[in-house]
C-alpha cells in the first residue's frame, strides 16, 4: 500500500491547531508521494455539517442535497434535520447507511416530514401521534438523534399552532429520552417562551435569524430567558441558511456572550453550490465567520469535535483528511437579509483523502 506524507501546515487535534511536522496517510490507489504544505494550511479529519437536508430515495422531490456532493469536498458526516418523518425515515435511513457520509437524523414531528417543501398542507397538531413518534424514536436510537420541529414556517402557522407543536415535540423527546431541535426563525411565539420550554441538551437552530421573534428584544438585548437556557445546557446551532441569519443580530448577540455550539449550514438543493446561491458551501460560510472575527478554534470545534460527539461518531485522519488553503482576494459574505461583510480571503479545499466506510 502506498503512502502520502503531508509535511507542514497546522493540524487540528485536541480542540486546536498545532504545527504539523508530518502526517502519513495510506493511499490504496496511488504511489508514495510527499505533499509540502504552506505554514497556514489547515489539516482536518474531515468536517461535519450538523444541519442540512439530504436526498434519499423516499424523497418526494429534489429538495435535499445528494450526499456524494458533500463527500467529495471532505465532509465526513452530516445531520439530516427533519427532511423525513416516521412515514419515510426508515427507507431514507437504509439508504443513508450505505452512502459515503456518516448520517444521523432528527425525525420531523410531522409524520410526512418536509421532503416536499414548501409544504402546501401539513398534519395539524391535534392529529400528531406523540406516543407513536416516541416509540419510533426509541426503536431507532442509534440513528435518530431526536425530533425536529419547525415554528413559524408551516402553512397553518400561528401562535397557537407554534405553541402546540413545541409542546408536542418536547413531549415526544421526553418520552423517548432524546432531544428536540427547534427551528425558531420566523416563529410566531416569543423567543422567551421557546427558551423556557427547552431542556439541557435540546438544540435551538437559527438563533441569529433576522426573521420575526429573534433572540433579541426591541432594544437589541438578548432575552434573559435565552441566556438562562444556554446556561442550563441548551445548545445553539448556527443554522446559517441565508435567510435564517442576520449579521446585525449575530454581532449584537455575540457582544452579550452568545455563542454557537455547532455550525450547521442548512443547505438544500437550491442553496448548495448553485449560481443563484450566495451561501455557496460550508467553506464560504466558515470563511465569512473567520473574517468577521470569530476565533479559529471556535469555528472549527463547531465543525468537528462538538458535532461528532453529539452524533456519537469519531473522527480520524486515517479515515478522512481535508486540507484547507487560504486563497486571498476580495469577496463578500452575505447574510441573505441584504447585508454583506467584506472578506479578504476564503478557505478552499486543497487536498482530500478518504477511505471507504
Amino acid at each position: 500500500m502506498a503512502a502520502i506524507l503531508l509535511k507542514g501546515g497546522k493540524k487540528w487535534i485536541g480542540g486546536a491547531f498545532t504545527e504539523n511536522r508530518e502526517l502519513i496517510l495510506a493511499d490504496r490507489a496511488g504511489e508514495d508521494r510527499t505533499l509540502q504544505l504552506r505554514d497556514d494550511d489547515l489539516i482536518l479529519p474531515g468536517i461535519v455539517d450538523f444541519h442540512t437536508h439530504l436526498w434519499a430515495p423516499p424523497s418526494l422531490g429534489e429538495f435535499g442535497v445528494r450526499p456524494e456532493r458533500f463527500a467529495e469536498d471532505g465532509i465526513i458526516a452530516a445531520v439530516d434535520c427533519g427532511t423525513y418523518g416516521i412515514d419515510s425515515f426508515e427507507a431514507a435511513d437504509r439508504w443513508f447507511s450505505t452512502c459515503p457520509l456518516e448520517v444521523r437524523s432528527f425525525i420531523h414531528l410531522l409524520p410526512e416530514g418536509i421532503s416536499g417543501f414548501p409544504l402546501k398542507t401539513a398534519t395539524p397538531p391535534e392529529k400528531i401521534d406523540v406516543p407513536a413518534l416516541a416509540k419510533f424514536l426509541r426503536g431507532h436510537v442509534n440513528r435518530a438523534l431526536g425530533v425536529k420541529v419547525h415554528l413559524g414556517w408551516l402553512p397553518y402557522k400561528s401562535e397557537a399552532t407554534d405553541r402546540a407543536l413545541l409542546h408536542l415535540a418536547v413531549q415526544a423527546a421526553e418520552l423517548s429520552s432524546t432531544r428536540v431541535m427547534v427551528h425558531i426563525s420566523g416563529q410566531c411565539i416569543s423567543a422567551r417562551e421557546t427558551a423556557q420550554m427547552l431542556r439541557p441538551g435540546d438544540i435551538v437552530t437559527h438563533p441569529f435569524s433576522g426573521q420575526e421573534h429573534t433572540i433579541l428584544d426591541q432594544n437589541g438585548r438578548v432575552f434573559e430567558e435565552v441566556l438562562a437556557a444556554r446556561e442550563r445546557g441548551v445548545l445553539f446551532d448556527m443554522g446559517y441558511g441565508g435567510y435564517h441569519f442576520k449579521w446585525d443580530v449575530f454581532f449584537r448577540a455575540r457582544e452579550q456572550g452568545m455563542r454557537f455550539d455547532t455550525l450547521g449550514c442548512d443547505f438544500f438543493i437550491l442553496s448548495y453550490k448553485t449560481p443563484r446561491s450566495f451561501l455557496r458551501d460550508e467553506f464560504h460560510i466558515l470563511s465569512g465567520l473567520l473574517g468577521a472575527g470569530v476565533p479559529e478554534n471556535e469555528v472549527f470545534a463547531a465543525l468537528t469535535d462538538t458535532p461528532a460527539k453529539l452524533m456519537g461518531i469519531s473522527l480520524s485522519f486515517e479515515r478522512c483528511c481535508l486540507v484547507l488553503r487560504k486563497e486571498y482576494g476580495k469577496t463578500v459574505a452575505s447574510d441573505g437579509q441584504g447585508t454583506e461583510i467584506p472578506l479578504s480571503f476564503e478557505y478552499r479545499p486543497f487536498f482530500v483523502s478518504r477511505q471507504a466506510r
